[in-house]
């Protein structure tokens, strides 16, 4: 699976200097924001699923999606609605468009943008969130025994008639 970490990585390496943000693109919030950090972007990975329901008899083969939340930042001055439009127009073309991600059959099941004023800061700000869903088909290695996403080791003993099972959480 693309690991939450790795998306996120790879999100921010490529917004990095190839929007209006700049080099203000983030994987947590700087705790306080100034108007030189302005605009700014933040990826966030906060849910990945990965099932394997309907694929009969491959226990290894899954579903998985993966959400990423952007944030992006402009001050909510004049022409504020103009310019966080401009923004998330660069973001998403590289997120949802540009990412070479290894595994080449992702999709993009969903982008949705929320946007919010916050005048109540020190310095005014208008943030967008996009929010974008990844979705790919994964077949994991999986060793004998190994439950692949819960590491679970299960030993089976025929005692006579019938098979008892113990499982060693890692």
């Amino acid at each position: 699976m693309i690991e939450r970490a790795s998306l996120r990585g790879l999100i921010i390496r490529h917004l990095t200097n190839r929007t209006v943000a700049g080099e203000n693109v983030f994987d947590t919030w700087p705790t306080m924001i100034s108007k030189h950090d302005i605009p700014a972007v933040n990826v966030r990975t906060p849910h990945e699923r990965a099932s394997n329901g309907g694929y009969a008899g491959s226990r290894n083969v899954f579903h998985v999606e993966q959400t990423v939340m952007i944030d992006c930042l402009v001050a909510a001055k004049s022409n504020w609605s103009n310019k966080i439009d401009a923004l998330c127009g660069q973001v998403e073309q590289i997120a949802v468009l540009g990412l070479p991600i290894a595994e080449s059959a992702y999709t993009v099941t969903s982008v949705e943008t929320t946007i919010s004023v916050d005048e109540e800061k020190a310095v005014p700000i208008a943030m967008a969130t996009i929010q974008i869903v990844y979705s790919y088909i994964e077949q994991k290695e999986v060793d004998d025994g190994l439950s692949p996403l819960q590491g679970t080791t299960f030993k089976d003993t025929n005692t006579g008639g019938g098979v008892t099972a113990s499982a060693d959480m890692p």
